[in-house]
């Protein structure tokens, strides 16, 4: 039996605001998941901005 899996896969511009990323993340994903996706890939550092500088700051 063969079975078939939906992914959904989102792009954003990220913010400073990890609230603000996190609200639209979740909003994404929500979409995706309204449209079928039963998967849901985010990129890598949706949270915070990826610049070393910052790590330190948004490190949890």
């Amino acid at each position: 039996m063969q079975q078939s899996i939906v992914i959904g896969i989102c792009q954003m511009q990220v913010q400073t605001d990890k609230s603000v990323n996190l609200h639209k993340a979740e909003k994404m994903v929500q979409q995706a998941a309204d449209k079928g996706a039963n998967l849901v890939i985010l990129p890598e550092v949706f949270h915070a901005p990826y610049e070393t500088a910052g790590f330190r700051h948004y490190a949890e």
